[in-house]
């Protein structure tokens, strides 16, 4: 009797939200299975799919086979091809470009193969009479090869590189023993690893108070019910959430759970790894995109076989293939950065959130300052809200000061970069051998070049943005596109005006630091100086250590950080964010100031902060001077509540891109002319309208925007509007992307 035809439902990594079904070869039958990778033909070339399902039923005739299985066991669950599902459907994806994201690089639809580490280790091969023989006879004619054995006495087996270190011999010293049959080498698999611990301080033991008892108990209490529960976990900063994490985490593990820690820095992973690594050890598997290509593979492979019950990292840890999944904690929920701005574009939170639901695990969501979007939900009682609205510690939060740079123009009567009341704190911080952050959210030296003759600035010539002038390679830079070239000695429009700096970000910032402050050891941090993957670990190290007075950097010093010697914290240009065109700029202003106050006073002297800003009226600023979130809270609850803003409504933006402008233009008035034909009365579309950033990397941005109460109702009438607008349109020359619960509008 025949056996039974087989068939593999199969996903790829294409635009297309199609599922393809394939026959299975009754060779490879037993092979197939959900979560393995297969090469498949797929019109005139061969790719790998997914298996989403097997079945021995279909209704598509003449099925093409497939042509191998690559994997010898499964790479993904079944709970997480269902959260890649999930992911795709929500955020109006593909689920074979979920999946293929959601695996390390070499790993998913690009290699065949995982890359394996192999090294030689050295294991004694003969009896311990013969060893002993042969030390007796000739350990004093061969002391190399002695030591070599005296060691692998004391060790099963030792790596070839350490032995020959330990022992100070080589490779040929070795070789001898191996002739005479006493030693053999056995190559081994073995895991590149990133981690590295360096900080004992963090092994201090902590007194919790009873704020923290409080919520590691109800914590707790929720992990042992295994079944989902959202908290939401308000601390103020240096209120010591993460001594919350690790008892959560910790119990976690005694329940034998895994447990996810997600952060939204890859500057804050290092110091934070440090407290769960001094707690975990090798239960730890680290994530993020600054580990080597082999590094990520090994660490998911750790996580895939249960040799580490514990995933750090950024954004993409939320795919760490963990079994039997306890807890998930967002550190600093609130930051963009967890919500990825290419395809696809989920966001980590809303992943996370669904994760645990479909695991029965426990979400912990921490913030001194939480999104609107998460503390709203606490109020209505979505989330069970944990309060920590002291600091760990007997140190008191910082004062905040905000400085009028309107004045300061009008005395100094040019562009000045430090306040005199700024200038002052620092002198006085130097002179008792403490330590000061500079933060400014723009990186590079001056914001643009202008023309004092005819008001030209240089632009890219690929996105619709002014250049920003880099001082250390006397370079105009585009921050979107990386387009370089050289500062014009005059303007190129008028021929005969100089051009001159205009606004500044952090390298202006250093070099006026430098010239002020000449004896201080000034460091930077921003993208270009942290271009190596230990770049952040390095320069936080020497923050650590004492060895700089002064650092200045971008929003990834903001938050996270603690280092007892900082007592000041400078904020030299408050208004960088308030004024973009966007409905959450004020509350990212709020966020970025009080997540940045909370570096300074954390050891025994009490910090100081100083705002530099020329709207000190804002209520965002008068808000974080104060660090009062209810207040703040209350404020823009109220104006998101008027204007249909999240999370009062939901939104999609749609960007519809190309190089052609006419052609471009056609393609986005057609579509908005044939959603509003479709549209239900509940939904609001707004455009198209020119993006606000109209040309990147060559190509020009209409943007469409939809609105509605309803999520589902939203998607749903995406979905299907797209597929019958490609249907009946052919889009040539144009992309449409969309971009669903967009965090900026830019």
């Amino acid at each position: 009797m025949e056996p039974k035809p087989r068939f593999a439902q199969v996903v790829v990594n294409i635009p297309l939200d199609r599922i393809f079904t394939y026959q299975i070869p009754p060779h490879l039958v037993e092979k197939a299975a959900v979560g393995k990778r297969v090469l498949i033909p797929f019109r005139n070339r061969r790719l790998i799919g997914h298996v989403v399902e097997i079945t021995d039923k279909t209704t598509v005739p003449n099925l093409k086979p497939i042509y191998n299985v690559l994997d010898n066991s499964p790479i993904i669950s079944p709970s997480l091809l269902r959260l890649n599902k999930w992911i795709a459907d929500y955020y109006l994806t593909s689920w074979g470009s979920v999946i293929s994201s959601s695996l390390p690089s070499g790993i998913g639809s690009k290699k065949k193969s995982i890359p394996i580490k192999k090294i030689n280790f050295v294991q004694i091969c003969a009896d311990d009479t013969k060893i002993q023989q042969f030390l007796q006879k000739q350990g004093q004619k061969a002391p190399k090869q002695a030591a070599i054995l005296n060691a692998l006495q004391k060790q099963s087996e030792i790596s070839l590189p350490q032995i020959l270190k330990i022992t100070k011999t080589t490779h040929s010293t070795l070789q001898g023993l191996v002739q005479k049959g006493l030693v053999k080498l056995e190559q081994k698999e073995v895991y590149r690893d990133p981690v590295r611990f360096e900080d004992e301080s963090v092994r201090k033991k902590i007194t919790p108070n009873p704020d923290q008892q409080k919520a590691v108990h109800q914590i707790q209490t929720a992990l042992n019910k295994e079944e989902f529960v959202p908290f939401l976990l308000h601390g103020i900063t240096g209120s010591g959430k993460t001594y919350v994490y690790l008892q959560a985490v910790a119990h976690t593990l005694q329940m034998n759970k895994t447990a996810m820690i997600m952060v939204p820095e890859i500057s804050l992973t290092h110091q934070l790894l440090n407290h769960f690594y001094a707690s975990f050890g090798d239960q730890i598997a680290v994530f993020h995109s600054a580990l080597g290509q082999g590094e990520r593979v090994d660490e998911w492979r750790r996580i895939l076989r249960g040799e580490a019950k514990v995933a750090i990292g950024a954004r993409s840890a939320i795919f760490a293939p963990l079994k039997n999944l306890g807890l998930i904690v967002l550190d600093e929920e609130h930051e963009t950065s967890y919500k990825q701005d290419n395809s696809p574009r989920y966001h980590a939170r809303e992943a996370a959130l669904m994760r645990a639901k479909m695991s029965g695990a426990v979400v912990v969501l921490g913030s001194a300052t939480p999104s609107m979007e998460s503390f709203h939900a606490a109020v209505k009682g979505a989330y069970t809200l944990l309060n920590l609205p002291r600091r760990a510690t007997p140190h008191h939060l910082s004062k905040i000061k905000l400085v009028d740079m309107r004045k300061e123009y009008r005395k100094q009567k040019n562009q000045c970069l430090f306040s005199h009341t700024l200038k002052e704190a620092i002198h006085q911080r130097l002179q008792r051998k403490e330590q000061i952050i500079l933060f400014l959210n723009r990186r590079g030296f001056s914001s643009f070049l202008l023309c004092c003759e005819c008001g030209h600035v240089p632009k890219c010539q690929n996105c619709s943005v002014s250049l920003t002038y880099h001082a250390n390679e006397n370079r105009l830079r585009c921050h979107y596109c990386n387009y370089v070239c050289a500062v014009p000695q005059t303007c190129p429009d008028c021929k005969k005006g100089m051009l001159q700096r205009i606004g500044f970000g952090t390298q202006k910032v250093e070099e006026e630091a430098r010239s002020l402050f000449p004896s201080a050891r000034i460091e930077r941090m921003d993208q270009d100086t942290v271009t190596r993957k230990t770049s952040h670990q390095q320069i936080l190290s020497r923050l650590g250590q004492g060895k700089i007075d002064l650092l200045i950097g971008t929003q990834m010093i903001a938050k996270g950080l603690d280092f007892p010697r900082v007592t000041l914290v400078g904020v030299v240009a408050a208004d960088t964010i308030l004024n973009l065109p966007d409905f959450r700029s004020a509350e990212r202003t709020f966020q970025l100031i009080t997540q940045v106050s909370g570096r300074a006073g954390r050891g025994e002297v009490p910090g100081e902060v100083i705002v530099q800003t020329f709207t000190p009226s804002h209520y965002s600023l008068q808000c974080a001077g104060r660090m009062d979130y209810q207040s703040f809270y209350n404020r823009e609850i109220n104006y998101r509540k008027q204007l249909g803003y999240p999370p009062f409504g939901k939104m999609i933006n749609i960007i519809i891109r190309g190089a052609e402008i006419n052609t471009l233009k056609h393609a986005a008035q057609r579509l908005v002319n044939f959603l509003i034909s479709l549209k239900p009365d509940e939904i609001t579309i707004l455009g198209p309208a020119q993006a606000p950033i109209f040309k990147i990397r060559g190509q020009h941005r209409y943007q469409i925007l939809l609105k509605a109460n309803d999520t589902l109702l939203l998607n749903k009438f995406i979905r299907k509007g797209m597929a019958e607008f490609y249907k009946g349109y052919p889009v040539k020359g144009i992309q449409i992307d969309i971009n669903v619960d967009p965090i900026n509008l830019m």
